[in-house]
């Protein structure tokens, strides 16, 4: 598995949790992280709850835990966009099954916002995550 660091961030005062991983699970760094019963899990849904970036990965049978960047609002991260687009700061973004972010209208499937006025349309963006249950936006 090929470690291909798929985001930047800027860090501030956010945390990292340091989560166990089962050891079925393969993670790769920047993959958008879930919790199921206490064991990181890579996102497959929007209507899953973001817990975090991971930071370090996890190949098949590996049983360590990973160091997840927590979604608190705390720091900027630079990541890819499913399709070109020209977002506007503050604007709400979601996961999508390619495992990039989209934007989106419908707050409760919004995992981050849109941190840093983008000039042209592009796959790039700079995104504030923050955890579910946290209001954000206009």
């Amino acid at each position: 598995m090929a470690e291909v660091m798929r985001y930047t961030y800027e860090r501030r005062s956010g945390e990292n949790d340091e989560v166990p991983v089962a050891s079925a699970t393969v993670i790769a760094v920047g993959d958008y992280i879930y919790l199921s019963g206490g064991n990181a899990m890579v996102m497959t849904a929007n209507t899953q709850d973001l817990h975090g970036i991971a930071e370090t990965l996890s190949a098949s049978g590996d049983t360590d835990p990973i160091e997840v960047a927590l979604a608190d609002g705390n720091r900027v991260f630079r990541t890819f966009l499913a399709a070109s687009s020209n977002l506007q700061i503050g604007q709400p973004v979601k996961w999508s099954a390619t495992n990039a972010l989209a934007p989106c209208t419908a707050y409760e499937f919004a995992i981050g916002e849109v941190a840093q006025q983008m000039a042209t349309a592009g796959t790039i963006v700079d995104v504030r995550f923050y955890a579910t249950g946290i209001t954000f936006g206009a």
